[in-house]
């Protein structure tokens, strides 16, 4: 059974953020970060313990993992 995954708002900004970039500096392949971004989701919905505990906020339980593809670690 997959568990929910919150994004925060300040999380998905960054993603967009971070997907704009890509847009422009690294054209190719389109739509990485979106495409690695749902894939490392979909992934810690199913094992919830992957990646690193991340400690730099207030809110508990969040992990930090790093999209290998692009090189990019989401948290």
């Amino acid at each position: 059974m997959a568990l929910r995954v919150k994004i925060s708002a300040r999380a998905a900004n960054e993603v967009r953020k971070a997907a704009e970039w890509w847009r422009i500096e690294r054209p190719a392949p389109p739509g990485a970060i979106a495409a690695d971004f749902g894939e490392s989701v979909a992934l810690l919905a199913e094992q919830p313990g992957i990646g690193a505990k991340y400690d730099g906020t207030l809110v508990s339980g969040v992990r930090r993992l790093f999209l290998s593809r692009i090189g990019y670690p989401s948290r």
